[in-house]
């Protein structure tokens, strides 16, 4: 009996000697790291000179605006994307020579019904370059700011002029440096009523004239290239023509497809070079897997991808070289290799050197600024009514302090080292 009392009341004595080490030395607590995303705060902002009150009139405008404006809000209720705090709408004023952004509306619901009734004040005076001044100064991380604007800048005389592409670099010279990034998007409306030009007298615009306008998106690079993703998607927001500034030339990786597309000839695939080649009637085709979603959406049509795809060696022929969406290449895809959304199929032959290199890219080819952009806007006639007075100047005043006036360079750049054997 005695050695049965011993042997639980050693049982017990050591229960109470763990419990007390556990209570006297608790684990210690789990860091929990947060994946929460960070949440943008969006301010809309609607540019009320007087010659904005001609887009108002009409049709065009209204009903693009407002279906922008229903694409943000449904953005701003979308916790997969980007992840929107708030949305704030406000019209800009001058108040002793100064630029401000007074609140207008409450919901994207209020503000879209005084766009579709008219209801929004116009008339006065807006220097863009110092609303846009504004803006850039103002910015910060985790807002985007949004200005929907005919871009018309006012000038007191044409002495003025050359003055515009050095101001509009000087506003975004230190954007760099802060991420900021713009997204730009331009946008056509029939415009009735009195046109005021940049100067000069203003008078009334000729019947059913077609007028450009321009939606402006300013924010931290990262947040924007969600934001360009989002708004993309949308059936009915389908801008004319954009640009991008001040996204940079990121690194695109690739992928090889060991599967898809039918490959021809064999090889090996190993720090970053091909090896142990073997040709296939002479030979090699290769698909590469690329995500495109960095670059403007109109970088990505298969007609521009098609046109401006560059392909070359020193050493080796190239048989032919195409760039295809996973829309186009989805039915020669194979479930083994990893989904991309666009990719670059090459076909090469006559090998040359023991190591040969085979250099892909896409062609970075600027916007035809000349073709929208007037020094003189007098006049609505003769294709004039397309165009905008002094867009060039100030496109490329931006494009200068981002950097990015090199016509030469590419969207992305691959060199593969393909060795003979």
């Amino acid at each position: 009996m005695k050695p049965l009392v011993l042997f639980l009341f050693s049982i017990l004595v050591m229960f109470f000697v763990i419990a007390g080490c556990k209570r006297s030395n608790p684990p210690a607590a789990m860091s929990v790291v947060s994946l929460q995303k960070p949440k943008v705060s969006v301010n809309v902002i609607l540019e009320t000179s007087a010659s904005m009150q001609g887009y108002l009139n009409g049709s065009q405008f209204k009903s693009d605006v407002t279906n922008f404006i229903a694409e943000l809000d449904k953005m701003s209720k979308d916790t997969t994307g980007l992840v929107i705090d708030s949305v704030k709408y406000f019209a800009s004023v001058i108040k002793n020579n100064i630029p401000r952004f007074e609140p207008i509306s409450c919901t994207a619901y209020d503000f879209n019904t005084k766009i579709l009734t008219g209801k929004i004040a116009t008339g006065s005076t807006s220097p863009i370059d110092d609303i846009v001044n504004k803006l850039v100064d103002e910015h910060s991380q985790n807002k985007i700011s949004i200005l929907i604007s005919d871009f018309v800048v006012n000038i007191k005389s044409p002495s003025i002029i050359p003055a515009i592409q050095s101001r509009f670099n000087t506003i975004f010279n230190n954007a760099p440096k802060k991420n900021l990034a713009v997204s730009l998007y331009r946008l056509t409306s029939d415009f009735s009523g009195i046109y005021y030009p940049s100067f000069g007298k203003s008078f009334k615009a000729p019947n059913k004239v077609t007028r450009p306008y321009f939606i402006w998106v300013l924010g931290d690079k990262n947040n924007l290239i969600s934001f360009r993703r989002q708004i993309e998607r949308s059936p009915v927001f389908k801008p004319l023509q954009e640009a991008q500034l001040g996204f940079g030339s990121s690194k695109i990786p690739f992928d090889i497809l060991y599967y898809s597309n039918s490959p021809e000839g064999r090889f090996r695939f190993k720090n970053g070079e091909f090896t142990n080649v073997s040709l296939k009637n002479n030979n090699l085709k290769i698909t590469l897997g690329v995500d495109l979603n960095s670059i403007p959406k109109y970088a990505r049509e298969i007609s521009y991808l098609q046109q401006n795809k560059d392909a070359s060696s020193a050493s080796c022929n190239i048989n032919y070289c195409n760039i295809y969406p996973h829309s186009v290449l989805g039915s020669r895809f194979h479930p083994k290799d990893k989904a991309h959304s666009h990719y670059i199929e090459v076909s090469v032959s006559q090998f040359r050197l023991d190591k040969n290199i085979v250099h892909l890219g896409l062609k970075n080819k600027p916007i035809d600024l000349d073709s929208l952009s007037t020094n003189d806007d007098s006049n609505l006639n003769q294709g004039n009514n397309l165009k905008t007075f002094l867009l060039k100047e100030i496109i490329t005043g931006m494009q200068n302090a981002y950097g990015e006036l090199n016509s030469d360079s590419n969207y992305f750049n691959f060199d593969l080292i393909i060795n003979k054997n």
